[in-house]
């Protein structure tokens, strides 16, 4: 009994330690000024996305300068990447960003951006496995645009090629044709919007049944096992968080780490629609953003190396 106890004592107090932590408000480091996507889609289904971002560094003292950064994207079956702006150094796929896994595109700049700086880039890629065939003869597609849990977006805008579009929940549709949606998204977790757009299968002819959005991840049977088993440990932390902390803990106010952010994007997996493909980003260059699996991660990790040792003591 005293080894169950002293278990639960070093967990209360290594719980008290990330309440602490996180309970810390710290300012943004940067603003996305504008965030604008435009879609046009091929003829075997796959989608051909250009993002343009106006990026704005508030603060390069706290983390450093921005150098890089990462871009989430739906899931690992992107072609053709490429750089639209002579700024950019180079730009690739990865499935990892520095605070954990998923998908990404990974930019890196000629050169370091200061506070006050602004500066503009653009970007394109080829997506795949972004639709869902319905029996009705119609195919859905549904895209989230990758989201700065810890940046503010003041304007974010996707034009979607309405050709042949049969219906969409676009918020209008402008005079070239253009299926439009346009928000802003403050400083929040659940600060995101997804679009779902329906054509008629005949419209393309690729369409390949083993290419839609559901079979975007080939992971083992194995792999999603633990892959739950990891989300439900994560939120078992997070409840105990919760209790302890008075402020708040898990708002999506703070920046830098401070708060709980639990992606819906993780490898793809949606909390949406059965044809959303959602994605994150995350600023790099030294700055703490969005991750797809990686919660808290240092404070996390301290507390299951705690959690560890302890319980190598304890006869259950």
């Amino acid at each position: 009994m005293k080894k169950v106890l002293s278990f639960l004592l070093a967990l209360v107090l290594s719980l008290s330690m990330l309440c602490g932590t996180a309970s810390a408000k710290k300012e943004p480091l940067d603003e996305i000024q504008n965030y604008v996507i435009s879609i046009d889609m091929l003829e075997n289904g796959d989608a051909r996305i250009v993002y343009h971002f106006d990026w704005k560094v508030l603060d390069s003292e706290s983390e450093g300068p921005l150098e890089y950064l990462f871009v989430g994207v739906p899931n690992s079956h992107i072609e053709n990447v490429q750089a639209l702006s002579d700024n950019i150094k180079s730009i690739k796929y990865t499935s990892s960003s520095d605070n954990g896994s998923g998908h990404f595109v990974r930019i890196d700049f000629y050169r370091k951006y200061y506070k006050d700086e602004e500066f503009s880039f653009d970007f394109s890629i080829d997506q795949g496995y972004l639709y869902t065939l319905n029996d009705d003869g119609t195919v859905e597609f549904g895209f989230t645009p990758g989201w700065f849990p810890e940046i503010e977006i003041k304007n974010l805008e996707v034009r979607w090629n309405g050709s042949y579009i049969v219906s969409s929940n676009c918020q209008h549709v402008d005079k070239n044709n253009r299926h439009i949606w346009q928000t802003s998204l403050a400083i929040g977790e659940d600060e995101k919007i997804s679009m779902s757009v329906v054509y008629q299968q005949n419209r393309f002819t690729e369409l390949n049944p083993d290419k839609q959005a559901a079979n975007a991840e080939s992971g083992a049977d194995g792999a999603i096992v633990l892959l739950i088993v990891a989300v439900v440990t994560v939120l078992i932390v997070v409840v105990l968080v919760l209790a302890l902390c008075d402020d708040g803990y898990g708002g999506g106010g703070s920046y830098h780490g401070g708060g709980v952010f639990i992606s819906s994007c993780a490898h793809s997996s949606c909390a949406c629609a059965s044809s959303c493909a959602c994605a994150c980003a995350c600023a790099g260059g030294g700055r703490a953003g969005c991750s797809a699996k990686n919660i808290r991660g240092a404070d996390v990790q301290m507390i299951v190396r705690v959690t560890k040792k302890y319980q190598n003591n304890i006869k259950i």
